[in-house]
């Protein structure tokens, strides 16, 4: 029987948290550790059919912040009835509830694992964050992140020598340029020019104005240019993404693919790839374009030195006064060849594969096995 490990998260779509938890899940030995997942809304997400047809649980729960009798009641019943003695959150200071929760109910084992860097927009939730960011080391017995800067924001430099890196890992090989994908995007989309493109599931971190902005002033140099946005949709933040595309006059070369499953076949397709974040952990769609050949251009002093693993990235700094900057940085990047079979993300230590096989070990440490045992506290 499998270690099952409970990961509490928001959603099973298709964002960061969940891509990296799918890469480590799909690379295990599903009969030593497995991953069930709490998520925290009714809706079904698009990796959930997914992760269930390779062994793991989904329970839908109640919100935490707004539901937190509800959610307590019922994550105590998944805890005992399902015998977990593993149980890691991925929702950085709201890591507090579920892992205090796990404490209670006699939990041997609880991860806080930061996977962001962001700021608070109000003095308020500044000391709410505060708060729960320095309660979180008392309830949990690891303290996990994605770089050096997702641990040190959520815990602080007190804790940062308890703290351990597990790398936002992809499958390389997966990602490596390929042609036919270029061929078959640009004709599904008609892109005949230059392809500008970024991987994000619509929300604000990522700075879709500022993304928009951007191609404005491109699409006004080069009107064959083209915006692949990847993963989100025009009525992603309530219909914002549209509207402001539909502002800036380019709605008509903005591509909005929706949530994808594959999306090493669109970054085939691109020229550039952009990502002017606002805050980040450690971002998992820069190694993916790496290991596409890509020179990504991103925000300096937001996204860490950490992914360049390449040496490939070029960091500018966010804002409209550095627009023009941005501008020429990537229609210099759209005249550079490809990287091609560039090997710098498959040896980084940030291939799933030999990541995926020091987590299995982790875990079944943690779990008090080993590598060789199989597993018999859980089923």
């Amino acid at each position: 029987m499998a270690l099952r490990v409970l990961h509490v998260i928001d959603n099973l779509g298709q964002g960061g948290v969940q891509r990296y938890l799918f890469g480590y899940l799909s690379h295990m030995d599903r009969k030593k550790v497995i991953f069930d997942f709490v998520v925290q809304t009714e809706n079904v997400g698009s990796l959930e059919e997914e992760v269930c047809s390779l062994g793991s649980k989904v329970y839908h729960l109640p919100s935490s912040i707004n539901e937190r009798e509800a959610f307590r009641k019922r994550f105590d019943s998944i805890i005992h009835e399902g015998g977990y003695t593993i149980v890691e959150a991925h929702q950085n200071h709201r890591c507090l509830y579920p892992l205090l929760l796990a404490k209670r109910a006699g939990v041997p084992v609880r991860i806080a694992h930061s996977h962001s860097s962001y700021p608070a927009s109000s003095i308020i939730k500044a000391a709410y964050r505060f708060y729960f960011k320095t309660r979180i080391p008392w309830v949990a017995t690891e303290l996990w992140g994605c770089s050096d800067c997702a641990n040190r924001w959520l815990y602080g430099n007190r804790s940062l020598k308890k703290a351990v890196i597990v790398p936002n890992a992809i499958d390389a090989k997966r990602f490596l340029f390929n042609e036919e994908n270029r061929h078959a995007v640009r004709s599904e989309y008609k892109i005949e020019g230059p392809c500008i493109g970024h991987v994000g599931a619509g929300g604000a971190a990522k700075n879709y104005p500022f993304i928009l902005d951007l191609f404005k002033e491109i699409a006004e140099r080069d009107a064959s240019a083209r915006l692949l946005l990847v993963g989100c949709s025009a009525s992603s933040q309530n219909g914002a993404l549209g509207d402001e595309a539909t502002k800036r006059g380019v709605i008509d070369k903005v591509i909005f693919t929706g949530p994808v499953s594959d999306p090493e076949k669109y970054l085939s397709a691109m020229d550039a790839f952009v990502l002017p974040s606002l805050f980040e952990g450690f971002p998992i769609a820069l190694l993916e374009a790496q290991a596409n050949g890509l020179n990504p251009i991103t925000a300096a002093g937001v996204v860490t030195a950490e992914v360049n693993v390449s040496g490939r990235v070029r960091y500018i700094p966010n804002g409209t006064i550095n627009i023009h900057e941005w501008v020429d940085a990537v229609m210099a990047q759209v005249r550079v060849p490809r990287a091609l079979m560039d090997n710098s993300v498959l040896n980084s230590g940030y291939d799933i594969v030999g990541a995926s096989n020091a987590l299995q070990e982790r875990y079944l440490k943690l779990g008090g096995l080993t590598g060789r045992e199989k597993a018999s506290n859980n089923t």
